[in-house]
C-alpha cells in the first residue's frame, strides 16, 4: 500500500474505526463467547501479496486508545486513555481521579 494512501486512511478515519475481534472460550465445559474492540490511530500497515483464492493476512499496527473484553456478555476490562477510564473486574481504578478533574 502506498504512503499517499496510508497517509489517507490515517486522517480519513483515524480514531473512529473500532476493529472487533470475536471468538469463543472453552471453560468450565461450556462455551462463552469472547469480544474484544480495539480503537486507535493507524500507525502502520505492512503490505502482503494477494493470490485468488487464498487467505490473506495483514499487519497493522495501532496505537490503542480504547481497549474492551467481553467474556461471556460480561465486560472484564475497558481502557479508555481519553476518557481516564480504566475498568478492571468492575472496579474504576480512575474514577476518583477523574472526579478531581471534572
Amino acid at each position: 500500500m502506498g504512503n499517499r494512501i496510508l497517509y489517507q486512511i490515517r486522517h480519513t478515519f483515524a480514531s473512529r474505526i473500532p476493529f472487533v475481534l470475536k471468538g469463543s472460550l472453552y471453560q468450565d465445559k461450556k462455551s462463552k463467547p469472547v469480544v474484544v474492540i480495539l480503537t486507535g490511530d493507524i500507525e502502520s500497515i505492512t503490505p502482503t501479496a494477494w493470490k485468488s483464492g487464498e487467505v490473506v493476512e495483514q499487519e497493522i499496527k495501532l496505537q490503542v486508545h480504547f481497549y474492551s473484553l467481553t467474556i461471556d456478555s460480561i465486560p472484564v476490562t475497558v481502557i479508555d486513555t481519553r476518557n481516564m477510564i480504566c475498568l478492571i473486574g468492575g472496579v474504576d481504578y480512575l474514577a476518583d481521579l477523574r472526579s478531581h478533574l471534572e
